[in-house]
């Protein structure tokens, strides 16, 4: 039998995610399946939408879920923390149905996102489960610029967070690499000779 090429392979992964923390007024919070809340007692609120089963070519881009603003009343939500989780499921490592990750950010004031405005950074935007690599696209900000709600309390547009998913090859695949460019070298050296 022969494996999927690394350039052919296959990665399939869902979303879900959790707030923590909030400083001098936190959140209530709720994990509900791929989808989690943070919500006020004024009835302002952020919700973040996890991806469903997303299934993607390896080097391709991707989605990692939403945020969206809500209710009538702008919001900080000045030190609340979210983390999203990557629920992996191909490909796997070892007996492991399901490989876990995960990455934690922080809230703040968005310069460009006016008022209530708001920007998640995350600690770090590339992390690894098992030999998939994850990037995040960030913007100038260095995070995910969110919306806030419209007028009469109207939701604020999804913010989707977007990223690179890519396969690490294993050193051994480094290596046959390697051997092949050398043979290809061989050949074209004694094609010149001959």
């Amino acid at each position: 039998m022969f494996a999927v090429p690394a350039s052919a392979q296959l990665i399939q992964y869902t979303t879900t995610g959790f707030f923590t923390g909030g400083g001098g007024t936190p959140c209530n919070t709720a994990l509900l399946g791929t989808g989690a809340t943070c919500l006020y007692a004024n009835g302002s609120g952020l919700q973040y939408n996890g991806s469903p089963v997303e299934n993607v070519v390896n080097g391709g881009t991707s989605g990692f879920g939403s945020f969206q603003t809500m209710g009538l009343t702008q919001q900080s939500f000045a030190g609340n923390l979210f983390t999203m989780q990557i629920v992996q499921t191909s490909p796997t490592v070892g007996t492991s149905p399901n490989i876990l990750g995960q990455i934690t950010g922080s809230f703040s004031a968005s310069a460009q996102g006016g008022s209530g405005g708001l920007v998640w950074t995350p600690n770090f935007n590339t992390f690894s489960v098992g030999a998939v690599n994850y990037r995040l696209f960030v913007d100038n900000t260095g995070g995910i610029n969110i919306e806030p709600p419209r007028a009469g309390g109207v939701m604020g547009d999804p913010q989707t967070i977007r990223g690179n998913v890519s396969v690490v090859p294993e050193p051994g695949t480094y290596l046959l690499m390697a051997s092949g460019l050398a043979g290809l070298g061989i050949m074209a050296g004694r094609r010149r000779r001959a």
